[in-house]
């Protein structure tokens, strides 16, 4: 079962989701009550938006293991896609607690917030990230657009112009998660 997950972790990462589902479901099958596959699984399901699966897998991975940071952050990914911000909130603040310097998840919230008009909120995560991940476009940029909105044009434009020299098209990535 081991290979399976360690396989399917694979998969996931190159991007083959058919093949990684193929084997997380064999997985379950042999052992129904891993918290730890079904956090996978849910990961998968979440890179194939196919949201609604992934935070059913994810509700089943916490049944199992309450603390697990990855079923938790997923799910708060898959209630942000859905725009449901204010539960994506609730799973990145637990992820939050329980391990910190996650870049990721802490941009993640700040999205959540800067989708809600929290953006005082919202430059703080992305601060606490760009600590994290101090080159990172897709956070800069965020931070752009919420110093934007906060009325800090000259911040703004930094961000802005800083993550662009880094990825050209970052605008148009960043739409995709309602960062515009």
């Amino acid at each position: 079962m081991v290979s399976l997950t360690n396989r399917a972790s694979v998969y996931t990462q190159m991007g083959e989701l058919e093949l990684a589902l193929q084997d997380y479901n064999q997985a379950v099958r042999l052992d129904p009550n891993s918290g730890w596959i079904f956090a996978n699984r849910c990961a998968a399901y979440a890179r194939m938006d196919e949201y609604d699966l992934a935070i059913q897998d994810c509700d089943r991975a916490l049944r199992h293991e309450p603390a697990n940071v990855l079923a938790l952050s997923s799910r708060g990914f898959s209630y942000a896609a859905k725009a449901e911000h204010e539960r994506a909130i609730q799973d990145f603040d637990l992820a939050i607690l329980l391990i910190s310097s996650n870049a990721g998840v802490l941009a993640a919230r700040g999205r959540s917030f800067l989708a809600t008009g929290q953006t005082d909120r919202a430059i703080v995560d992305f601060e606490a990230a760009l600590r994290l991940a101090p080159k990172s476009a897709e956070i800069l940029y965020s931070r752009g657009i919420a110093r934007q909105r906060n009325g800090d044009a000259a911040g703004a434009t930094a961000d802005i112009a800083a993550a662009k020299a880094q990825v050209p098209d970052i605008a148009e990535r960043m739409a995709r998660y309602g960062v515009r």
